[in-house]
């Protein structure tokens, strides 16, 4: 991209949307923050005299056609990863209805250029010797999970359309920041003693401040209709736990069982429990090596990523520094 353009965020104020509004602001962009009414917008305090605000609602078609207006870009970063199938029908509203309202209104207002932040459930697996990328991996088709259902209809959807859309894919993101805990709840389990075990495979993290910049990369060099991985570190969730907690000065590494075992287990608490510790569709996730190869975005997008011991240090002290750990 040439000259700075407004650019709207969608989900500015979660996790990685908070870090893409701050990158953008950092390299120059005029961001506008597409926000809920009574959304918790403390990650976007360090710029928030920096940015403009829209407040609207992915399922209210207005909200986002004002938001649009007078806009040049898009990043589509909205919604929530959930597991448990009573969330069935707001997780087909966030990810699929959602996006497609998103998209129209995007259309209506000729948006030049759009960032679409789409699920590495939807490319697959890698394995422990292969990791995945663009365009390779083993095929992931769980059943009752309808998170991965509808991202696999909403991608489905913007590949269909005629519309200026770069595809990127973020993997697991840890760092500072994480409000909901959306990523990071099971690691505070563990550094709080909450959970003595996990599964024999493992993992892609990437920093939540490195996939923010993907986003920014892809936004200013992307090509249209390229799928970009931002991909960080590939390691054994034991490694990643026993990490965690010796930076953490936790002593007590985590106790690894057979990922065979998580499919009877989630199946079997999910029925007993309304919020279990393991469901089935997480259970279903933890039976394969979440692995993947970041080459493409790299050389592409010039694309960089730290080290995982700094991430993991930089989220352990923001939790401290809120007080949950």
């Amino acid at each position: 991209m040439g000259e700075k353009t407004v650019t709207l965020v969608t989900g500015a104020n979660g996790f990685l949307g908070a870090w893409i509004v701050r990158t953008l602001v950092a390299r120059g962009h005029r961001v506008r923050a597409f926000v809920r009414a009574q959304s918790d917008r403390r990650n976007l305090d360090p710029v928030r005299d920096q940015i403009e605000f829209a407040v609207g609602d992915l399922l209210a078609r207005e909200t986002l056609d004002r938001a649009l207006s007078g806009c040049d870009a898009l990043i589509h970063t909205a919604g929530a990863i959930l597991t448990h199938p009573r969330d069935g029908l707001r997780v087909w509203a966030q990810h699929y209805t959602g996006t497609v309202n998103t998209f129209a209104a995007a259309r209506a207002a000729q948006i030049e250029r759009i960032v679409y932040t789409a699920s590495i459930f939807t490319l697959g697996a890698g394995t422990q010797k292969q990791p995945a990328d663009e365009t390779h991996g083993q095929p992931f088709t769980p059943s009752v999970f309808p998170y991965w259902h509808a991202k696999v209809e909403a991608q489905a959807h913007a590949q269909a359309l005629d519309a200026p859309i770069v595809f990127v894919y973020p993997t697991f993101c840890f760092g500072p920041g994480d409000v909901n805990l959306s990523s990071a709840g099971e690691l505070l389990d563990y550094l709080r003693g909450h959970l003595p075990l996990v599964t024999d495979t493992g993992i892609n993290v990437i920093d939540v401040r490195d996939a923010a910049l993907g986003h920014v990369l892809a936004l200013e060099r992307g090509r249209i209709g390229e799928k970009y991985l931002l991909a960080g570190v590939n390691t054994p969730l034991r490694d990643l736990f026993a990490r965690a907690g010796q930076i953490a000065g936790h002593k007590r590494a985590p106790l690894v069982i057979p990922h065979r075992w998580m499919l009877p287990a989630g199946w079997f608490l999910e029925k007993i429990l309304r919020h279990p510790p393991l469901d089935f569709a997480t259970a279903q996730i933890a039976q394969v090596f979440w692995y993947y190869n970041g080459a493409k975005a790299r050389r592409d997008l010039g694309l960089a990523t730290r080290p995982l011991d700094e991430t993991l240090r930089d989220a352990i002290a923001w939790f401290r520094a809120e007080k949950i750990l």
